[in-house]
């Protein structure tokens, strides 16, 4: 499985890769960001092969109802078990931290004017100063060294509630490197754009953002 997710060889799965896997084991949303926290100690935003392994014994223990914790990385239990593995959607070439609709209670946008809108055309308000320093203070205090790991960065995103398919649209936006992780400008349009979907000023995710154009200097 591990293999099958990372096609490149490179020995490492970004947390989007392994989405659509975690997301198939039924586990809530709390419980996969602690078997992701155990599996990337380092929160370096993607697994080696042996913190892969690690998730996967984490996650079996948990289906059989045993309260995640890392001493469990070490103990032989029941394999994990997976539904059909959806595939992935925008996020599945960005990245964050694992993400699941059905147990977030997001609402399905099927049919919505996401599905239909010209997105090209949408103009993406402009960021205010005082809300940029905001965000700004939040990714400071979240990524001290400078760079926000895709499974912190979902932690903070999946607050909003917004339908994960909004969220990853999102994601993919402001990952356009798939680097897995978020530099502080990206981090602060991504929350400018969860804002203005809660706010009710934006209703479709654009193709595009130019940063300099959105953010004021802070």
């Amino acid at each position: 499985m591990f293999k099958t997710l990372d096609p490149r060889k490179t020995g490492y799965i970004s947390g989007i890769a392994a989405k659509p896997v975690l997301e198939a084991s039924g586990l809530s949303i709390p419980v996969l960001g602690e078997i992701w926290n155990i599996a990337d100690p380092k929160n370096v935003g993607k697994l080696d092969q042996l913190g892969f392994c690690t998730a996967m014994r984490l996650i079996g223990h948990a289906q059989a109802g045993v309260d995640v914790d890392p001493s469990l990385a070490q103990k032989v239990g029941p394999l994990a078990k997976f539904t059909a593995i959806r595939p992935m959607g925008p996020m599945g070439t960005g990245g964050t931290g694992p993400m699941s609709a059905n147990n977030t209670g997001s609402r399905n946008i099927s049919g919505s004017p996401l599905s239909h809108a010209q997105p090209a055309q949408l103009m993406v308000p402009v960021l205010p100063a005082p809300q940029a320093k905001t965000f700004a203070a939040m990714f400071d205090k979240a990524a001290p060294n400078g760079i926000l790991p895709g499974g912190q960065a979902s932690g903070i995103f999946m607050k909003a509630k917004l339908p994960v398919p909004i969220l990853e649209k999102i994601w993919s936006l402001v990952d356009q490197n798939q680097a897995g992780q978020l530099t502080r400008p990206q981090f602060i349009v991504a929350m400018h754009l969860i804002q203005s979907f809660l706010n009710k000023s934006m209703t479709i995710v654009p193709t595009v953002v130019l940063f300099h154009q959105v953010v004021p200097p802070i």
